[in-house]
């Protein structure tokens, strides 16, 4: 997203609508704090889908989400997010594998990600496998695991 930087506003208010949680009143804080981490180079890295100019997704590499949970499972999937307009186009497959990509280029072993689909949905028919069952915000979340070749 950083070659996009005029997508931030656009995809922190479907990030604050979509995910409880946010320590802000409003997405503004999440737009604030997605600025402050625009990077190609440095984690996290944001991926954001675009059709004809305008966002329709994203997605981003992260490291350490459920820190305080999970202290060893260092990189993460997560943000997934498709409009409703777009889905049921693999779009979601589609930037889960491209991040999938981004890691292996990076040397990154396996991603975790933390998904309410509790059958694993979207992920699972994905190759990646659950971990546990556990509380993250408020809801309850499978923690799944893919190893990248």
């Amino acid at each position: 997203m950083s070659d996009h930087p005029d997508a931030v506003d656009e995809v922190a208010a479907w990030w604050f609508s979509a995910w409880k949680g946010w320590p802000y009143p409003d997405s503004h804080g999440v737009a604030e704090e997605l600025r402050g981490e625009l990077s190609c180079d440095a984690l996290p890295v944001q991926v954001v889908a675009l059709e004809a100019g305008t966002p329709v997704g994203s997605a981003v590499l992260k490291p350490h989400e459920m820190r305080q949970s999970f202290p060893d499972f260092e990189f993460w999937l997560g943000n997934v997010y498709v409009i409703p307009a777009r889905r049921g186009k693999r779009l979601a497959s589609k930037l889960a594998l491209h991040v999938e990509r981004i890691a292996v280029e990076r040397g990154i072993p396996q991603l975790y990600l933390a998904t309410e689909q509790l059958d694993g949905g979207l992920y699972a028919r994905l190759g990646y496998e659950p971990v546990v069952q556990t509380e993250k915000r408020g809801a309850q979340v499978l923690v799944m695991v893919k190893r990248l070749s």
